[in-house]
């Protein structure tokens, strides 16, 4: 689920990146001779007539009243800056022609070969940001697997030992994963399905574990204080949560010893 919301975001980022570079491509692009101009003047008590007037120096192609004001569409075949009067506004308009944009100073010869377009964003870079993205992608998924890969190579205890200390004791469902964290050490440890289970069920299931017989009370104890927080919403303080915490701790390190035949006192 985080990897494909992961994911969800680069290409949001991917597409912003394209959307982005759309704009600033429309934004700066010249305005050419022959170019057809669509502007929309709003907001103005100019009629008709004197919007046509204001273009004389332009070709008008159409103008519409809209709802907003009006919509004009015009073209220009000289070059240079023009400056349109609208009421008390001014509108100034560079109209450049592509034989500027050539420096040569002998005759010029005409080329019959098609002018390549500029393109919006050439597809090498796009192509690249696609490779960075899989690429982080892909380093993300290989780090999730051979993290989950070197914590199962840890014993049983060893990942008990890590998930409790990765809890948070400011976490709201600091006790929801701790004894999580205790289901599975059991479940693994003993082979007995545990997960999923309530706490009546769990005692129910260990109970024929002579292993546990000694620490029967102590588990049952613990699970109910953290029963009372879990479904009745008992406040508890941080302290209180890293004491529960360590006596969980014991409680399976007296496990452990069990298991080794040491006399853990």
């Amino acid at each position: 689920m985080r990897m494909r919301r992961n994911f969800i975001l680069l290409a949001v980022l991917l597409a912003g990146l394209v959307l982005v570079n759309s704009y600033v491509y429309a934004e700066s692009r010249a305005i050419h001779i022959g170019d057809l101009i669509q502007l929309e003047i709003a907001k103005t008590d100019l009629s008709k007539a004197e919007i046509r007037d204001s273009f004389k120096a332009f070709e008008i192609e159409s103008l519409e009243k809209i709802d907003s004001g009006y919509k004009i569409s015009i073209r220009s075949f000289e070059a240079g800056k023009k400056i349109v009067k609208l009421g008390d506004r001014q509108l100034k308009i560079q109209v450049a022609s592509t034989l500027d944009e050539i420096d040569r100073q002998d005759i010029f010869e005409g080329d019959l070969e098609a002018k390549e377009v500029d393109k919006m964003l050439p597809m090498y870079k796009l192509l690249v940001v696609m490779v960075a993205v899989i690429a982080l992608l892909s380093f993300l998924r290989l780090r999730k697997i051979f993290s989950n890969r070197s914590r199962k190579e840890l014993s049983v205890y060893s990942q008990f030992r890590t998930k409790v200390e990765e809890i948070k004791l400011e976490d709201d469902n600091y006790f929801v994963y701790l004894t999580l964290a205790f289901k599975d050490y059991l479940e693994q440890t003993f082979n007995r399905k545990i997960i999923g289970k309530t706490s009546n069920e769990i005692i129910a299931e260990i109970n024929y574990i002579p292993q546990l017989d000694d620490y029967l009370n102590q588990i049952k104890e613990w699970l109910s204080f953290v029963d009372i927080c879990k479904y009745r919403g008992k406040e508890v303080s941080l302290e209180k949560k890293k004491e529960k915490r360590e006596e969980l701790i014991r409680i399976v390190d007296l496990i452990e010893a069990s298991k080794e035949g040491v006399n853990y006192v």
